[in-house]
């Protein structure tokens, strides 16, 4: 169990959309028994406004900028479990932040698993066209090599839940334990 380590601090997922960070993020938090909070869930509590209408309305900048300030205020809070979306990394400050604050976590989903995901939900306005496929294709390829170079783990989201947990706690554990030695 996770508890023969003790976290000293926040785990963040992190993932593409739909790849099943909220869903690992809660599983996970109940079984090593920390709380859990959803950075966009939260920002769409404050704002009063989904992420997509905060977009469009305030702008991406100001999204940006409410991410940023929510995440480091969680962050702060100490050990917990963090999910957030992938474009956190693209704020230099707060890809530091999460790098040496927290343990960081990839949720790797195969794209065409995320895709059938997105598409069957159809409650994400990204997905649209065959050009806006294509265009997050794009997208997933190079956040894929930029979340691979700098999260401190890695683990597919391809398998079932029940699995994929029995992973990420076993990886947590090898973690945690190299990072005291």
């Amino acid at each position: 169990m996770i508890n023969e380590h003790k976290i000293d601090k926040p785990i963040v997922i992190i993932g593409m959309p739909s790849s099943g960070k909220s869903t690992v993020g809660k599983k996970l938090s109940k079984k090593i028994d920390l709380q859990f909070y959803d950075s966009d869930a939260i920002i769409e509590g404050r704002e009063g406004l989904v992420v997509d209408d905060i977009h469009e309305y305030m702008g991406e900048k100001y999204f940006r900028k409410v991410e940023a300030e929510t995440i480091t205020e969680i962050v702060n809070y100490g050990p917990c479990v963090l999910s957030t979306g992938s474009d956190t990394f693209s704020n230099t400050q707060l890809k530091d932040i999460i790098l040496n604050k927290t343990i960081c976590i990839w949720l790797d989903v195969n794209i065409d698993t995320i895709l059938e995901r997105i598409l069957r939900r159809n409650t994400r306005s990204i997905l649209l066209t065959d050009k806006e496929i294509e265009k997050f294709r794009a997208e997933y390829e190079i956040k894929k090599q930029h979340l691979n170079d700098y999260c401190h783990i890695k683990i597919r989201g391809d398998v079932d839940v029940t699995q994929l947990l029995n992973i990420l706690v076993t990886q947590l554990n090898g973690f945690i334990k190299g990072a005291k030695t």
